[in-house]
């Protein structure tokens, strides 16, 4: 099908950036025909520390159209961010309370298991604002980003509603889990280089690779595992787990 398009004729024509009083020329990259990609490669100024929570917009112009014109698009400038070897993404969180009430002290005893195996950061949300309070000194320490509220902030007040109202009619807190884990995953491209989806507190990890089997599991033991797949690890797609049910009544 997209082999079968026209190529618009705006793919070849050249844009011009400028951003900050700096220019470039636009690279411009079409992946299936009927849409586009410009690159500006364009210096940082020595100004992006003082300028990184401020907007700043970039101008687009063609030579060859000198009455073509555009407003200037926003751009929020990003300052490069602290790499990881290991994170983790959660889903959806909710109901803090209730969580502690069924067994206190288990977010924090979950978090510090984790960070003891080898991970370094946690992208955290939840879909009720519940978990800011108990997640601030991970966040102030740089161990956790906490997302509130996520149902609002992707789907609006209609789905806001059915995450976090345990009154509603189809209650869903876990609504937009997928999206959820998408958006953790991206968080990461370029700044982690394995990442692990830990669903909620009532999931833990165990590595019992050879020779933690014999040293017993512990402080790395996630990290040493990871090790053996390091060479191999650009041309995975990801690591399976096999889940394991503890805990509850007795089975016969």
């Amino acid at each position: 099908y997209a082999h079968a398009l026209t190529l618009p004729a705006n793919h070849l024509m050249q844009l011009n950036c400028s951003i900050g009083g700096a220019h470039a020329t636009s690279r411009i990259v079409s992946y299936f025909g009927y849409d586009a990609v410009a690159y500006c490669e364009i210096e940082v100024p020595d100004t992006a520390e003082r300028i990184a929570d401020s907007v700043m917009s970039v101008e687009l112009n063609v030579a060859s159209l000198p009455s073509w014109t555009k407003k200037p698009i926003k751009l929020c400038p990003i300052l490069p961010l602290r790499r990881f070897r290991i994170a983790a993404c959660t889903q959806p969180l909710h109901g803090f309370d209730y969580l502690e009430g069924l067994s206190p002290g288990l977010l924090g005893q979950w978090l510090d298991y984790h960070f003891a195996l080898g991970i370094e950061h946690f992208t955290m949300l939840d879909a009720d604002g519940s978990f800011g309070d108990p997640l601030r000194s991970y966040v102030h320490s740089g161990r956790a980003e906490y997302v509130p509220h996520w149902s609002r902030k992707f789907g609006g007040p209609v789905y806001d509603a059915m995450a976090s109202d345990p009154s509603a009619a189809q209650f869903r807190p876990i609504l937009l889990e997928v999206e959820a884990e998408n958006f953790c995953l991206w968080r990461y491209r370029g700044r982690a280089d394995w990442v692990v989806v830990l669903h909620s507190p009532d999931e833990f990890l165990h590595v019992a690779s050879e020779a933690d089997v014999v040293r017993g599991p512990g402080p790395g033991s996630l990290s040493r595992f990871l090790d053996a797949l390091e060479p191999q690890r650009h041309g995975l797609s990801h690591v399976e787990l096999r889940q394991v049910l503890y805990g509850g009544p007795e089975v016969a």
